[in-house]
């Protein structure tokens, strides 16, 4: 029991000391708590009483964690009733303790977990993969000798998949004949929202059998 008096009489001694060379403003208050704190540990020397850490000095406290204590926990400092965060350790096992308005150095050994830090948990970025572009549909959609109707559908099918696979441009077959199955496929590419502009194919493309079209972001 005498030792442990004396080392918490120590440690009072130094938050004094401590405290003497922060200044003299505002300390008034701590001033009277330590000399309480120190005349109840001689009250309880010359007794012969076992130190009651958890009622010396009336102070905030709660159920003693264990485990390591790091920067960022509060901590209860039993010889001086007072808890606090941690705000720095050094390698020689002594804590900078935030006691209220003031900071203080304490052994670690000193000190007991009483909270956690709260770690701020941060979002990990969110990674985007872009998948592979669809199959071509290639190049070409010859529509001969289908009926207006079913090549009509065809075609919307076939601008989609072409405008997925982000072609920039595709051709049209058709043939001559008639011309009922060209006028209809024109007159349907004219204001489509997927082509950009349609023309009729050239020397060598297929001429007036073919539409050429350009495509939307193609």
């Amino acid at each position: 029991m005498q030792t442990e008096l004396e080392s918490v009489r120590r440690e009072i001694d130094q938050v004094r000391r401590q405290l003497s060379r922060g200044g003299t403003a505002g300390t008034s208050a701590h001033e009277e708590f330590l000399s309480r704190a120190a005349q109840e540990i001689s009250r309880r020397q010359q007794a012969g009483e076992e130190v009651n850490r958890e009622v010396l000095i009336p102070g905030e406290s709660s159920e003693r964690l264990d485990g390591p204590i790091e920067v960022g926990d509060r901590v209860f400092v039993a010889s001086l009733q007072a808890s606090g965060e941690v705000l720095s350790i050094s390698p020689n096992g002594e804590a900078d303790v935030q006691l209220g308005k003031f900071r203080l150095k304490l052994p670690v050994k000193r000190l007991e977990l009483r909270q956690k830090a709260v770690k701020e948990t941060t979002s990990s970025p969110v990674s985007v993969r872009m998948g592979a572009l669809p199959e071509s549909p290639g190049l070409e959609l010859d529509l001969r000798g289908e009926r207006v109707e079913d090549g009509l559908d065809r075609l919307e099918r076939y601008l989609n998949s072409a405008s997925l696979a982000r072609l920039p441009w595709v051709r049209i077959i058709h043939g001559k004949g008639t011309g009922a199955m060209r006028d209809a496929i024109r007159t349907a590419l004219k204001n489509h929202p997927l082509v950009r502009e349609s023309r009729s194919g050239g020397d060598g493309e297929g001429g007036e059998g073919v539409t050429v079209v350009r495509l939307v972001g193609g």
